[in-house]
């Protein structure tokens, strides 16, 4: 009887064996098919190794590139705020370019606060995809195309300028199938042995609800979302981030209100999940001096060499690096007063001085309450803005805050009075226009 079980327990082995076989013949020729045949993107010299898990995506004419894309050329990153799934940013730290992504609300920023509806998608391992010749303009990296005319399919590639190989020669190499007749310069070509790196896991945390395909349609246009004829209002707050950062972030997620953040080296040290927060929600990021204030600073040299650190600093934490700045106190400051002539200085060092022209009354020393510091801060707004229609002028109201423990109230009064207005759109601080400071 024992016999009889062994038979048929080694015939269930072997059944089992052979099954696993046949699985494992067919995945192989399937995965051996699909490397020789399916590949469609490439990343200047070399195939897009991981395309079988990440594959592009065409939805209503589009072409989507999963974001981990981004990782494998030099100087480029995504960075995702954990705390914050639905947010993330890709860096270009060679060109100063960079894109915020809100894949919650379909909306993007660029570095110059130009805001965009983009539509993103999510893939195997939840890595955003995102709209490939769009994205790619916005980063100041250039798409090659090649169809092959029998099939109808289209090869695509993706250069920083550092590729040495024209694109049909690149298709020789990995996917000759791809070429036309008339394209192929030899019947046999080897593809170059080359060690497929560790897959990044930098953005897999992005996440968002699953959307059906029939909800979403892809705005390609990078058209600006703009109100007609807006008010503009720079927000500004210094000594960032600290312990009041996390919910100033959250008025202004509430609000969909942008603002400016100069960051110390110890604010980026104690919060750095803050930075990448500001960062990935579209906030525009600008520099102080270590503390955020002169210790260790008498001279407007030694001020730039502040800037540098922070700036050093924001690098190793987000590989990127501002050229926004901002004195402890503004250009005059009873410390280190800074002149026009100093101000080219620092310019010609690489940093643009902002100051402010409306305080927020929120200093530690501040003698006024949350709704009577609001009330003086409308007053200013409102005169700036007369100012503007009788004059003509263009002076944009900078909103400076100190970040303490009653700037939330009298953020979360501002903001209120600026949404039931329907006339004020906030904007980010840029190098793209003119900066607005007291420099003598």
């Amino acid at each position: 009887m024992s016999g009889v079980k062994n038979k048929k327990h080694n015939m269930i082995i072997s059944a089992a064996v052979a099954l696993i076989i046949l699985v494992t013949t067919l995945f192989s020729a399937l995965h051996t098919d699909a490397a020789t045949e399916t590949l469609r993107l490439y990343l200047n010299d070399e195939n897009w190794y991981n395309e079988y898990r990440y594959p592009l995506k065409e939805v209503d004419g589009v072409m989507y590139v999963p974001s981990n894309v981004f990782n494998e050329f030099e100087g480029i990153s995504v960075v995702t705020d954990v705390t914050m799934p639905d947010n993330f940013v890709i860096s270009n730290s060679n060109n100063g370019k960079y894109v915020s992504f809100n894949t919650r609300k379909n909306i993007a920023q660029d570095e110059q606060g130009n805001v965009y509806e983009i539509v993103t998608w999510i893939l195997y391992g939840l890595v955003v995809s995102v709209p490939m010749k769009t994205v790619c303009s916005m980063l100041g990296l250039k798409i090659e195309e090649y169809k092959n005319n029998e099939t109808g399919k289209i090869y695509y590639r993706i250069c920083d300028g550092k590729e040495t190989l024209s694109f049909v020669k690149l298709l020789e190499i990995y996917n000759p199938k791809a070429l036309n007749p008339e394209d192929i310069t030899s019947e046999t070509t080897t593809a170059p042995q080359t060690s497929r790196p560790t897959e990044t896991t930098k953005n897999t945390d992005t996440t968002k609800p699953p959307v059906t395909e029939t909800t979403k349609k892809e705005v390609d246009t990078k058209k600006p979302i703009d109100k007609p004829d807006p008010i503009y209002v720079y927000l500004s707050f210094d000594a960032s981030p600290n312990e009041y950062t996390d919910e100033i972030l959250d008025l202004l997620y509430r609000y969909n209100c942008a603002a400016t953040f100069f960051l110390t080296s110890e604010g980026i040290k104690s919060h750095p999940n803050l930075v990448l927060r500001m960062i990935s929600e579209g906030h525009a990021i600008g520099v102080s001096t270590e503390d955020g204030s002169y210790n260790g600073i008498s001279t407007l040299n030694d001020l730039v060499a502040s800037f540098d650190s922070v700036n050093n600093t924001l690098y190793r934490l987000a590989k990127m690096k501002t050229h926004i700045a901002r004195a402890p106190g503004g250009c005059a400051s009873d410390v280190l007063t800074i002149t026009s002539a100093d101000a080219n200085t620092v310019a010609a060092s690489g940093y643009i001085l902002w100051d402010w022209n409306i305080d927020a009354y929120d200093g530690i020393d501040s003698k006024y309450s949350a709704k009577t510091a609001y009330k003086k801060i409308i007053s200013e707004l409102e005169e700036i803005i007369n100012i503007n229609k009788n004059n003509s002028h263009n002076n944009i109201p900078v909103i400076r805050f100190a970040c303490t423990d009653t700037t939330v109230n009298i953020l979360e009064l501002l903001l209120e009075y600026i949404y039931n207005s329907k006339a004020f759109v906030t904007k980010v601080i840029s190098i793209y226009e003119k900066e607005i400071n007291n420099a003598s």
